[in-house]
């Protein structure tokens, strides 16, 4: 846990000296017991002109001072637009970042992973460096929170999670690190991530799309089916009134002594021509 402990004491201080910072540190949890880390931390321009540099040189300056003491990490600059608002950082990622860490505090039972990280090394961590008493540095938590400080871990797990602390969406727990710290309340971070209810199980999805092809397929062929029907009915009426057109044309009367005519051109009883 010792490099846990040591980013968060690490952006700890870098807010107490800002007031200004946004932070989100994720761990990705893999079904053989792996960990990957990311960390972001975005600063505000307005702040970042106050050490007499442009954003792009006082990042600059950070990914370096950052790289020297981090090699084996992964650093990029980043920039969002929060409210308006221009923030820069930098991000850091490491398949090591945790993974020395993973058997200290990752077991499995069966299709069950657990997870469970100490809080009293990190308050101990915490006392000796002199961080425990925020407010007694003027920067209490409501504070910084005022000033748009935040400071996350986003634990991120392979099944549908509960956990003990945090806002639990789905296979995710995201926990405000600033409320942990200053409530000093809790003793292990305990997370359960349950590998058969995963989350990015896409059956269900699957079999919505098949259903609605099938009602789409169904839909078309009655369809069709309807079309082909009132040409077949409509042939039928056209060939009843032709029918019946040709049989108006056989059926006559003599014009001469009115006796009913098959056709004939010549009528059988008074033997005029009528055609």
């Amino acid at each position: 846990m010792k490099k846990i402990i040591k980013m968060l004491l690490l952006l700890s201080f870098v807010v107490i000296l800002t007031g200004c910072m946004k932070m989100n540190m994720k761990i990705t949890v893999s079904e053989d017991l792996t960990m990957t880390g990311k960390v972001d931390m975005l600063f505000q321009e307005s702040f970042l002109k106050t050490m007499g540099m442009t954003k792009e040189e006082a990042i600059s300056s950070m990914k370096k001072s950052m790289q020297k003491d981090n090699e084996d990490y992964q650093i990029e600059e980043i920039e969002e637009t929060i409210d308006g608002e221009t923030w820069a950082g930098l991000s850091m990622t490491s398949d090591e970042l945790y993974n020395m860490d993973a058997q200290d505090v990752l077991t499995k039972d069966g299709q069950v992973i657990k997870m469970k990280i100490p809080m009293n090394e990190l308050n101990k961590e915490i006392n000796e460096q002199g961080f425990s008493d925020l407010a007694g540095s003027g920067y209490s938590v409501e504070t910084l929170k005022n000033a748009g400080v935040e400071m996350n871990l986003i634990i991120e797990m392979p099944g549908k999670v509960t956990a003990n602390v945090g806002k639990v969406e789905g296979n995710t727990v995201t926990i405000d690190l600033l409320d942990m710290i200053n409530e000093n309340n809790i003793d292990y971070i305990e997370i359960e991530a349950d590998l058969t209810q995963s989350t990015n199980d896409n059956t269900m999805l699957y079999i919505g799309i098949g259903v609605a092809i099938i009602v789409v397929l169904l839909i078309v062929g009655l369809a069709v089916k309807n079309k082909k029907k009132n040409k077949m009915k409509k042939e039928t009426v056209q060939d009843n009134l032709s029918s019946l057109h040709h049989q108006d044309d056989d059926i006559r009367f003599c014009p001469h002594c009115g006796c009913h005519l098959n056709g004939e051109e010549i009528c059988p009883q008074c033997h005029q021509r009528v055609k």
